[in-house]
């Protein structure tokens, strides 16, 4: 399980313009203990972002998902929702994610009257078992969570509340950002993330692409990933057609490494976002056609990662190290 694999498909789904009060910090202040990774989103202003706009509220298969979501747990996201957090925990029982939504479950909804759903109880809580990727919904402060059933039934029982580390975390956010991650990534479920012991990034698309990123890990993976950067972009700046391509706009990436902290930025004008968007699709279609051909990336193509390529190409881009996506933050202190 990818950071994106999980994040990205949620902003599709849940995207929407905001009726409802709360905001991200008071939803996060409600998480259950034993949340210790949080990925957030003020859907409201994400909404308003023109790379939004381009590449989700225009796509035509949004107005199905938003449909087919109402369908399936009443909850018009076009209109009620503002919010999104979806959390993890430690749950030794199974699926230990759920979703938090600022909007009240309305009862009255046809999607909880289907033959399929089954209404249950757990304490002076009602929930609703729906099924499929859903799970169960349930009403909560408030707001609908939503999740596996035996997940919602420990959060509905609960009376403690997030730690206060994640609360700081929280409190601690670049509020300018549109997209939040925070805490400290499970392991062995999250694709690039095993050897850091916490992750804090946030990202803002109102105007261009600002990427702010801390990570604390192990010395030796931090002192490996600042190297290979530096190694890049020498590498970079020595050659002219790279500079003058991607090349040139990941130049734009800065990282400092210290012990165990790793602070990453990226700061992209509008312009050179859009750049970038017409770099990358450039390159996806050609990998498509050089799949379709039974080929990997021609000669010179960069290397993407978690792409077939060819780095060691003549004029090919070296390849970028993995780290998350993420201005400088401090993590919370532990002590």
């Amino acid at each position: 399980m990818s950071i994106l694999r999980v994040f990205i498909p949620c902003l599709i789904v849940l995207s929407l313009t905001a009726t409802a009060v709360a905001g991200p910090k008071e939803d996060a202040a409600l998480l259950p203990s034993g949340t210790s990774f949080v990925i957030q989103a003020d859907l409201a202003a994400l909404k308003a972002t023109p790379l939004f706009k381009q590449l989700v509220s225009s796509n035509p298969v949004y107005p199905t998902f938003v449909s087919q979501f109402q369908l399936r747990t009443g909850v018009n996201v076009d209109t009620q929702v503002k919010t999104i957090t979806i959390g993890i925990v430690d749950n030794k029982q199974g699926d230990g994610m759920f979703m938090l939504m600022d909007a009240p479950l309305n009862l009255a909804t046809p999607a909880l009257s289907a033959p399929t759903v089954k209404r249950r109880r757990v304490g002076k809580n009602d929930y609703y078992v729906i099924g499929g990727r859903e799970g169960a919904l349930a009403n909560f402060k408030g707001r609908t969570l939503m999740g596996p059933e035996d997940l919602l039934r420990q959060i509905l029982t609960s009376k403690k509340r997030v730690s206060k580390k994640m609360k700081a975390a929280s409190d601690g956010r670049a509020t300018a950002a549109q997209l939040w991650i925070f805490g400290e990534p499970p392991k062995g479920k999250m694709q690039g993330t095993d050897d850091f012991n916490y992750i804090n990034a946030s990202l803002d698309l109102s105007t261009g692409l600002n990427v702010d990123l801390a990570l604390i890990g192990r010395p030796e993976t931090i002192k490996t990933m600042v190297d290979q950067f530096q190694m890049q972009k020498q590498a970079i700046a020595a050659n002219p057609m790279m500079a003058m391509g991607i090349g040139g706009l990941l130049s734009k990436l800065n990282m400092v490494g210290k012990d165990t902290s790793l602070n990453v930025t990226l700061r992209l004008t509008p312009a050179e976002l859009a750049q970038l968007q017409a770099m990358l699709q450039s390159m996806l279609q050609a990998q498509a056609a050089a799949a379709g051909q039974g080929g990997g990336v021609p000669p010179g193509m960069p290397g993407m990662p978690g792409m077939p390529g060819a780095p060691g190409a003549p004029g090919a881009m070296p390849q970028m190290p993995m780290i998350p996506p993420g201005r400088t933050i401090k993590p919370p202190s532990t002590k």
